[in-house]
């Protein structure tokens, strides 16, 4: 029996190696700047995303197929994506002069074109239909506003700042919302009629901010550098906008945030510079580094379809991906070019005419099985807990796929 034991062992060992040994010689090795190891794609999740940069591309399933999109845009540089909440299919991307609309989970994409470089887009969270689109005109910061799909893009007012540029919104609803502006010394602005007049105000702490998000028309984030040292900061305000404390400010690290997002009141993500992303579990009472394991890389932007589920663009062509909150992070290839923004689609999209998976079809080997093995996936450890190696941390259903 023991023997027999032994022989089972013996033969369960030999495949393994077997498995690994194959996909290491079918890997996609990642260019300097973006960590160790290997692309690898995500299980089908049945999760929409877009992202956008030199182009779109869509998945139905969280980055295991992806597909290019044709865009009437041309060669426009896209700077930003947003979804509409209510699961109509509609979404926006916004670039230089151009406004893309599509209302069929971006198959298809119309070009609308005005005069402004447009750098953030952002949608109500309580399905309204209503839209924001930031950025400048000049040098004087500029917000148009859409409460019929697009139909006409009505100006903002807004108060005279020093800032040239907005470079984020969010809004948690048709009437509250803000927008942080590229000032220093910071400036945010909030609205509580839907974007019609803004009032403004300056933390001091804060040296710029890059990103904002809300949860509802009280709790708002707002990431960016301080103002001394230029260390990556974190505000917060629990009352509207009329008060932003600093939930983070860690002097040891050095860079900046670019983007933040909050699944619910209590999980929240923020990225940026030398590929930092915090996390917190409750509402930003304490934020934790999630290690990425980029040198020297930059995460432009960040999304999260639940607690669990997201995504990081490097504005390169891979983006980081987790199925577990962010404890590992991995890195899936995007199809050419770089992408600043990545998107998820309430509904899901329609399956691409052509399913051409991106990533290494050498899928989910934990570190601890692949160390030997030059080449082969391993994830990125760490995060909110004690950074301990986790076999069990990949999704569930994962497999090499040789």
């Amino acid at each position: 029996m023991m023997v027999r034991w032994q022989l089972v062992s013996l033969l369960a060992l030999g495949l393994i190696i077997v498995v690994l040994s194959s996909c290491a010689h079918q890997t996609t090795q990642l260019p300097p700047g973006y960590g160790n190891g290997s692309f690898t794609t995500p299980p089908p999740l049945g999760i929409g995303i877009v992202a956008v940069g030199v182009g779109i591309v869509g998945s139905p399933d969280g980055g295991a197929f992806l597909s290019r999109v044709h865009t009437p845009a041309g060669s426009v540089e896209l700077n930003d994506v947003a979804f509409d909440s209510s699961g109509t299919g509609t979404g926006w991307a916004v670039g230089t002069g151009t406004i893309l609309r599509t209302r069929d989970d971006a198959a298809t994409w119309e070009v609308m074109q005005l005069p402004y470089d447009f750098g953030a887009v952002a949608t109500a969270q309580d399905d309204s239909g209503s839209v924001w689109v930031g950025g400048s005109y000049g040098n004087s910061p500029v917000i148009r506003m859409t409460h019929d799909d697009g139909g006409s893009w009505v100006p903002c007012r807004l108060p005279h700042t020093a800032a040239s540029w907005v470079n984020d919104l969010a809004f948690a609803d048709y009437r509250h919302g803000w927008a942080v502006l590229g000032a220093s010394p910071a400036v945010i602005l909030k609205t509580r009629d839907g974007g019609r007049t803004w009032t403004k105000t300056i933390p001091t702490v804060a040296g710029q901010l890059n990103g904002i998000a809300c949860t509802d028309s009280r709790h708002a984030w707002a990431v960016g550098t301080s103002q001394s040292g230029g260390h990556p900061l974190v505000l917060a305000t629990t009352d509207g906008g009329a008060r932003w404390r600093v939930q983070y400010a860690a002097r040891p690290l050095g860079g900046e945030l670019d983007a933040v997002t909050f699944a619910d009141s209590r999980h929240g993500w923020a990225v940026g510079h030398d590929g930092l992303i915090l996390a917190t579990t409750d509402g930003g009472t304490h934020w934790a580094i999630q290690p990425t394991g980029l040198q020297g890389g930059v995460l432009h932007h960040v999304a999260f379809f639940d607690d669990l589920h997201g995504w990081a663009a490097t504005g390169g062509y891979p983006m980081l991906w987790t199925a577990d909150g962010g404890r590992h992070w991995w890195v899936m290839k995007l199809p050419g070019g770089g992408y600043d923004a990545v998107a998820v689609a309430p509904r899901g999209l329609k399956d691409p005419p052509s399913r051409a998976g991106t990533g290494t079809p050498c899928e989910f080997v934990p570190k601890e099985f692949s160390s030997s093995i030059s080449g082969v996936a391993a994830p990125v450890r760490g995060g909110l807990h004690d950074g301990r190696p986790d076999p069990s941390a990949a999704p569930s259903g994962s497999r090499p796929m040789c």
